[in-house]
Order: structure tokens, then sequence, then C-alpha cells
């Protein structure tokens, strides 16, 4: 099950915004928002390219928006 846009109250970029005054790209935002819920999530890319600070926006939003307990 992903999450549906209309279940959660913050986006990918209102989390990420708290930490840093940019945006996630399309395919971050993707990667936050449109993933399963409810089971593990894979991320594949190149070497400094984003993936720790990706999963740590992730953990954020997920918390945010209910869907894990701090």
């Amino acid at each position: 099950m992903s999450a549906n846009t209309s279940s959660f109250k913050f986006s990918a970029n209102q989390v990420y915004q708290v930490m840093k005054p940019y945006q996630l790209t399309p395919e971050q935002e993707a990667a936050v928002q449109d993933a399963s819920v409810n089971s593990p999530t894979l991320v594949v890319a190149g070497a400094g390219s984003g993936k720790t600070e990706l999963m740590a926006v992730r953990v954020l939003w997920l918390v945010a928006n209910g869907f894990a307990r701090p």
C-alpha cells in the first residue's frame, strides 16, 4: 500500500523545507511520498547523490504524517 496524496497532512517538500530552504526534485518527492508505508523501500542511486538525506526526509515525513511513531 502506498501513501496517497489525500492521506497525509504534510508533503515531502514541506518536511524538507523545515530542514533546508530547498525543494526536492520530483523523483525525490516520489521516493518519499509514493513508496509503501507498510514495507521496506530500496533507493538505488550513485555515490554522493543524497540517499542518506532522502531517507532522513522519509523518516521525518512518516512521523509528521502519523505513519510512524517518533
